[in-house]
Parts: C-alpha cells; structure tokens; sequence
C-alpha cells in the first residue's frame, strides 16, 4: 500500500475506535444529557490514548524478546526438521528489526491526537457542566 492509504487508514481507525467506545460507553450508561457526556468522551479518550502510547512502545522494539522467542519455539515445533529458521539468534533479530523500523513509520500519531481530543472535550465539558466557583 502507497504511505498516504497507509496514514488514511490509521486515521479512521484510531477515529472508529474512539467513537465506537465513546457510543458504547453512552449507550450503556444511558445518560444523554449534556452531562452525560463527559464520562464517554474521558473513557474513549484515555483508552484511545493508551493505545497510541502502547504503540510507541511497540514501534520502539520493547516486546521483540516475545516475538523472537516464540517464534522460535514453534519453529522447534515444526515436524519439518529440515525448515531453516530465519534469525540464527536475537542479536541477528534486533539488527534485522531495528533496521527495517528506521524505514517504517510508526502509526500513533493519530491515536494519541484523537485521544488528546477526545480528552480535551471531557475536560471542555466537565468544565461546562460543573463549573467551579
């Protein structure tokens, strides 16, 4: 896929997640009031949020110890004796990583901004509904 499809994509996900989490947050609670907007908007927005800082964290390698493990415990699984594993060993994995994520994009921009905004208008609102005096 050409990088704008790429970056298209990950901006409707990140927006469907937090609006699907948002209306099922809202509809569950029951409270369409103005006031019963807040709870929703906080809720997607954290959630979608984490999910944007959880993909950092991903993007920057910290869970490839897992991957090259498993992987090589179900090539040891493999009946075929004679498959050659790819990685020799985690060193080889990392390098080969690291250097195929100097050339990939990270996708959380758009999770942690639709997650900032959806934050800023639970903040907006409980500001709105409960105003302090």
């Amino acid at each position: 896929m050409s990088r704008k499809i790429n970056i298209i994509l990950s901006w409707s996900i990140a927006f469907i997640t937090a609006l699907a989490l948002f209306l099922g947050v809202l509809c569950g609670r029951g409270n369409y009031s103005g006031y019963g907007f807040i709870d929703p908007c906080f809720y997607a927005g954290i959630i979608v949020f984490l999910l944007g800082c959880l993909l950092i964290v991903i993007h920057k390698g910290a869970f490839d110890i897992f991957a090259f493990g498993f992987g090589s415990i179900f090539s040891h699984m493999n009946p075929n004796r004679d498959a050659v594993s790819s990685y020799h060993d985690y060193a080889e994995y990392t390098i080969k990583k690291k250097r195929a994520r100097m050339y990939s994009s990270s996708h959380c921009v758009p999770f942690l901004v639709i997650g900032g905004v959806f934050l800023l208008g639970a903040l907006i609102l409980n500001y709105l509904f409960n105003p302090v005096l």
